[in-house]
């Protein structure tokens, strides 16, 4: 039961977690777009309204990517410790994987390169937040 807890911990993490830090990195920069565009007035209680759709959508487009990066990473503990380049890279593959499926499939499509960006965003926090829960996990499981 301990391997099958240990494997599904970086599948719920990233599904719980990592559309959400996505979506406050997509509100962080639309937030500085909006300070320094002189033609815009800048409100709080607009950007707090923007940062909630930000978040939904994240949760939306990003949830699946979410989804098959944690279970890369799932897949990678298999054979090595999980790592901040394990993460990431799940998240590359996952998010081409998604781009690709949405362009053969006419789903609703992102510039890749935007996605790109904040799914490794997402996935360096997500692996920030996890790293004191797993720096014990892995000592108590080398002793």
């Amino acid at each position: 039961m301990r391997k099958v807890a240990r494997h599904l911990i970086p599948i719920l993490a990233a599904v719980l977690v990592g559309p959400l830090i996505a979506g406050f990195a997509v509100s962080l920069y639309a937030m500085r777009d909006d300070i320094f565009d002189s033609t815009h007035t800048f409100s709080f209680a607009d950007e707090f309204g923007s940062s909630v759709a930000y978040i939904l959508f994240a949760y939306i487009f990003g949830g699946p990517i979410a989804l098959l990066a944690g279970v890369l990473v799932s897949i990678g503990m298999i054979w090595r410790k999980p790592n901040a380049l394990l993460a990431i890279g799940s998240a590359v593959i996952a998010t081409c994987v998604y781009t690709g499926i949405a362009t053969l499939v006419d789903l609703p499509r992102v510039d890749i390169w935007f996605m790109l960006i904040f799914a490794v965003i997402a996935a360096s926090g997500c692996w920030l937040l996890s790293l004191p829960f797993l720096k014990t996990r892995l000592m108590k499981s080398e002793i």
